[in-house]
């Protein structure tokens, strides 16, 4: 049998000094820039829920993949990447520190 287990929000994160301020200016910024737009991923939960997000809305975003959702993290807050999509447990310490800025989530 299978059976779902439990069900885990994702938060869309991006650096607190990103200038896309909202998730609907992150999108138009794709929209602007077709693959302009970077995201990370550490584990094909992450990255299937961005590619989700970016077939839902009609945008091109460009993977950089990662072995560890820290590292991912840490290149996020230093600007390198633009976007990561990833559990509470890995985005909300940033956000409460003042790192990160939350655009939405996942349900």
């Amino acid at each position: 049998p299978v059976s779902m287990l439990c069900s885990v929000p994702l938060l869309v994160a991006v650096a607190a000094n990103s200038p896309h301020r909202t998730l609907a200016d992150l999108l138009a910024a794709a929209r602007a820039r077709p693959e302009g737009i970077t995201f990370a991923s550490a584990s094909a939960s992450q990255r299937v829920s961005t590619e989700m997000l970016a077939s839902m809305a009609g945008v091109r975003l460009l993977h950089v993949p990662y072995r560890a959702s820290p590292a991912a993290v840490q290149d996020l807050i230093a600007g390198r990447v633009d976007l990561f999509v990833a559990d509470q447990a890995v985005i909300l310490p940033g956000v409460q520190g003042g790192q990160l800025r939350a655009l939405g989530v996942t349900t």
